[in-house]
C-alpha cells in the first residue's frame, strides 16, 4: 500500500467489525485503513487483527505507518505507546468506519470522536475537543 501513498498523506486505521467502528480497540477484527490527502479518502484497505497482546498492536500498527487511530475505546497502555511514537489517537467513535474517517478529514473530531491526551502514567488525562 506504501506505493500509493503521496508525501503528504495520511495513514488513518480505524478499529474495526467490518466496516464499522469497533467498540474496543484490541479486541477488532480488523482494522480498516484510510489513506487521506487533501482531506479526501485516496486509498483504502484493511489488515486482519494479529490478536490481543499487551504491548503488541500499538507497534504493530506504528510499523504498518499508522498517523492516527480511531476507535471505540482504548487502554490507556495503547494509548500512551501510540503517543510514545507520534501517533494521533481518537476514541469515542461509532458507526462507519469511512465516515469517521471523512469526519476527522474534514477537520471535526468531536463528536463522535475525542482526541485523547494522556498527562501521566496512571492513565489519567484531559479530553480535547
Amino acid at each position: 500500500m506504501d506505493d500509493m501513498v503521496g508525501r503528504d498523506a495520511v495513514r488513518i486505521m480505524v478499529a474495526s467489525e467490518k466496516n464499522r467502528v469497533a467498540e474496543h480497540f484490541g479486541h477488532c477484527s480488523v482494522f480498516n485503513i484510510f489513506e487521506v490527502e487533501s482531506g479526501r479518502v485516496i486509498h483504502c484497505g484493511f489488515v486482519p487483527n494479529p490478536g490481543h497482546r499487551p504491548d503488541f498492536l500499538p507497534d504493530y500498527l506504528c510499523k504498518l505507518g499508522a498517523n492516527v487511530i480511531i476507535a471505540g475505546s482504548m487502554g490507556s497502555r495503547a494509548m500512551d505507546a501510540l503517543a510514545r511514537n507520534g501517533v494521533e489517537v481518537l476514541t469515542g467513535a461509532t458507526g462507519s468506519a469511512r465516515a469517521a474517517v471523512e469526519r476527522y478529514a474534514e477537520g471535526a473530531s468531536a463528536p463522535p470522536a475525542r482526541r485523547e491526551e494522556r498527562r501521566d502514567e496512571r492513565g489519567g488525562g484531559d479530553v480535547i475537543s
